[in-house]
């Protein structure tokens, strides 16, 4: 970040969840309870992850940035590209506006800005739905 700061860029995004395809995070912690096949147990969030984003927020905060809160990336929502291949990572859609909300709470000391949509085409219903929740959570 302070890197970033030196370069006078004034805001940094941060997906508030895990994309599947960004790799393993080097901290270890997951947005949701894993499965020992590696999918999530998205009945069970990780407070973990959440304390360890919002104490990352705080700092870049802190420091003069703004923070850009992506709350749900294409890899969570039914109907998009990304999960055609990738089923498994797929949110329940009752799950989406608790999850949002969750979000929310997490960050809403530091004036973020929202981003309820992410790397999507928009060529379903289901993604439409999708992200109509997470901005209503």
């Amino acid at each position: 970040m302070e890197y970033r700061k030196r370069q006078n860029y004034n805001a940094i995004q941060f997906n508030a969840l895990i994309q599947w395809d960004g790799g393993k995070p080097d901290s270890g912690y997951y947005p949701f309870e894993v499965r020992d096949d590696g999918t999530y147990n998205y009945y069970n969030i990780n407070a973990a992850y959440f304390e360890r984003a919002r104490e990352l927020v705080r700092i870049a905060y802190e420091m003069g940035f703004v923070p850009i809160i992506l709350v749900l990336h294409a890899s969570y929502t039914a109907g998009a590209w990304s999960t055609k291949n990738h089923p498994e990572f797929i949110i329940p859609y009752e799950l989406v506006k608790p999850a949002a909300k969750r979000v929310a709470s997490t960050f809403k000391d530091f004036s973020p800005m929202y981003v309820p949509a992410a790397d999507t085409d928009f060529t379903s219903e289901d993604t439409e739905k999708y992200f109509w929740a997470s901005l209503e959570g």
